[in-house]
This record gives C-alpha cells, sequence and structure tokens, in this order.
C-alpha cells in the first residue's frame, strides 16, 4: 500500500485512540450519575451518545485505520458487530446473518467491506436496511473475497462524486470529507487487485459488489 495511505491509516489509528480515553470517561461518568439517582431520562440521552461515541470510534480505528484492523483475531463476526453499531441510533438497520464465523480475516478484506457498509450508511438519508452478503469468508490467496454490499431504502442518495470516488476516478485533489471514504475504498480495492462494482437495480437500491484477490500480508 501506498507510504503516504498508510500514514493516513496511521493518523487516523492516533485520532481514535487519543479519543477513546475520554469517550471512555464519558461513559464512566454516566454510570456514576446512575448510581447518584440523576435524572433518569438525562442520563438516559447521555449514555446513549457516549454508547454511539464508542460505537463510531470502533468502527473508524478498524476501518481506517492500521491497530485495530490488524488485529489477527478480527473476523466477520466482529465485522459485523462494527457494522451494527455504525448505525446504532439511526433508523438503518443491518441485515448480516451471523455465521460467517469469528475465524481471522484478512485485515484488508475487513477495513474494505467495512468502507462500503459506511458508503450504504450514507445513502441512505432517511431510513432503510443495509444487506451484506460474504461469499469467502477467508478471502485468502486464489480464491479471492466476494462480497455484495446494498443500500435498501424510499430514498437512496449516492451523489456524482461519491460515485467518481468508488470508480477511482478522483483525483487527490477532488476529494472532500464527504467522499474520502469512497476514494480510500477504491485505493484499497487497487491495492489488493479487488474491483469494486456498482450496480443501481432500481431507485430505492444500491448494490457495491466487490470481488477479486485479497493478499493475506495486507
Amino acid at each position: 500500500m501506498a507510504s503516504d495511505t498508510k500514514l493516513a491509516q496511521l493518523l487516523v489509528s492516533r485520532l481514535c485512540h487519543d479519543l477513546v480515553g475520554p469517550a471512555g470517561a464519558l461513559a464512566n461518568g454516566v454510570d456514576l450519575l446512575k448510581e447518584l439517582g440523576g435524572d433518569g431520562e438525562i442520563v438516559d440521552l447521555i449514555a446513549a451518545s457516549a454508547g454511539r461515541l464508542a460505537h463510531q470510534l470502533d468502527f473508524f480505528r478498524v476501518a481506517f485505520g492500521l491497530r485495530g484492523g490488524d488485529d489477527p483475531h478480527s473476523g466477520w463476526d466482529e465485522a459485523r458487530r462494527l457494522a451494527a453499531g455504525i448505525v446504532d441510533g439511526t433508523r438503518i438497520g443491518i441485515d448480516w446473518p451471523d455465521g460467517a464465523g469469528d475465524a481471522p480475516v484478512p485485515a484488508a478484506a475487513l477495513r474494505l467491506v467495512l468502507c462500503l457498509v459506511l458508503v450504504a450508511r450514507d445513502a441512505l438519508p432517511r431510513s432503510g436496511t443495509i444487506t451484506v452478503r460474504i461469499g469467502d469468508a477467508r478471502g485468502s490467496a486464489g480464491s479471492g473475497l466476494n462480497a455484495i454490499v446494498c443500500a435498501h431504502g424510499e430514498r437512496v442518495v449516492l451523489n456524482d462524486d461519491l460515485v467518481t470516488a468508488l470508480e477511482a476516478r478522483s483525483q487527490v485533489d477532488e476529494v472532500s470529507p464527504r467522499t474520502v471514504h469512497g476514494d480510500f475504498a477504491a485505493r484499497l480495492a487497487r491495492s489488493l487487485g479487488a474491483v469494486i462494482t456498482l450496480d443501481r437495480p432500481s431507485a430505492g437500491e444500491a448494490r457495491l459488489s466487490l470481488s477479486g484477490a485479497v493478499d493475506p500480508a495486507q
């Protein structure tokens, strides 16, 4: 993987690491408020916000960083948990059957699928369901990785800039905070010899298909 991409991943890892501490302190503070008999509704609101923050940091550390995604114990079951966390508190559901297994998965394959989950989430501005199906749970060299991530909803929106990023047609100075995850997914896929294909079967569905070889050493 290019050195500039690795540098960006290390930066994300550092940011998430530094933010996890305050997020944990907030959660501990909520527990203390409960013990002291704080207002139930207010405490519940703070607890929900703290939980969502923790879920998002956990997701971003694995999807965009290095340390979390390189954990040799990370598997598809862990990825499914992270995906469920990133939509916590929204009107978006995750349809990702369990049973994919907790066997170690190449970190790059796990990152790539999580990036596509984030693209699907952002394509559902109101509500909907994200469906994830993994064809090869190992993602090992020779067998490749086959995965499909679909966004289903009354309104599914993928702006042109994000599509351009997913198709690896963006220049660096054209990438924005709204499209950077698509650009990262495209770069990661290219480094793995994988291909991302976008289909729009209907106005209420966007299907992201992933296929190709994955180097377990990535």
